[in-house]
């Protein structure tokens, strides 16, 4: 199952780029397992479904809620986990930690897109690195430009965030400006997710596949996705950080109604793994 729904994560917008993009809930999540956008939903309004025997590893849990298939979509109960005082700090942390990672997930443009496995499927050269275009949008392309030893990584993302916040300081953007309504996570989410696919037919695949199948992308293309990743990364920022402000807000009352037991999980090796 967990093959399943890592497969799925990568099933989003099945649009026709570079001639046309657009992210539909009803087509491009609920039909197969899910996708990014009900996966930040979920964090948010997390299922009962998890005391369920096989759920007791954090991180298969994480994705059976992210991910609700046709099977599980019929006794899915909804209760919010983060801001759940009913649940342990560590629990409320460990959700917090998976919203963080799908926020910034659906502000990486092959996230949102199905074509090619999300661009997995398309080979490319990165400087002397062979390599794929969805890597160098995940990983190459933000390291080069915010480059930095290893041990310093957390300093370096840093003074990137610290860059990024007086950019949009100056251009008078705040939290305010951004969709923190919780209670319409799919809503907020799905507007997120629509704004960063708008850049697959724009620039990512602006000349399609053989534009840039098996390519050095380290030069005049990684230039032009600069702008991109900054625009989409302060973004990012703004908008988790109006939804923490959000939930912060909104404390137990955040919780919905339905009577469902609280998720108890059991901490694995694998917890914290990269999903």
């Amino acid at each position: 199952m967990a093959e399943e729904v890592l497969t799925a994560r990568e099933t989003d917008a099945h649009d026709n780029p570079p001639a046309s993009c657009g992210v539909k809930y009803d087509r491009d999540c609920v039909p197969v397992h899910g996708c990014v956008v009900s996966a930040i939903t979920n964090m948010v309004r997390i299922s009962s479904a998890a005391q369920d025997a096989r759920c007791r590893s954090p991180r298969l849990a994480a994705l059976l809620f992210s991910y609700p298939t046709e099977t599980n979509v019929g006794y899915l109960r909804q209760t919010s986990r983060i801001g759940n005082d009913s649940l342990s700090k560590h629990q409320q942390y460990e959700a917090l930690k998976f919203l963080l990672h799908f926020i910034g997930d659906i502000h990486q443009p092959l996230h949102t897109e199905a074509g090619e496995r999300g661009g997995n499927g398309i080979p490319v050269l990165f400087n002397k690195k062979h390599t794929n275009l969805h890597s160098i949008w995940d990983t190459e392309m933000p390291e080069k430009h915010v480059p930095g030893p290893k041990a310093d990584e957390k300093e370096d993302a840093m003074k990137w965030a610290e860059q990024l916040s007086g950019a949009a300081t100056q251009a008078d953007n705040t939290t305010l400006d951004e969709c923190t309504d919780i209670q319409d996570a799919e809503g907020c989410a799905l507007v997120w997710a629509t704004e960063a696919n708008t850049y697959v037919c724009s620039y990512v695949l602006k000349d399609d596949v053989e534009g840039v199948k098996g390519k050095n992308l380290a030069g005049e293309y990684y230039d032009g996705a600069v702008p991109i990743i900054d625009h989409l990364v302060g973004k990012a920022g703004l908008r988790l950080a109006g939804w923490i402000n959000a939930l912060a807000a909104a404390g137990p009352q955040a919780v919905v109604a339905s009577g469902a037991a609280p998720l108890v999980v059991q901490a694995e090796s694998d917890a914290g793994a990269e999903l």
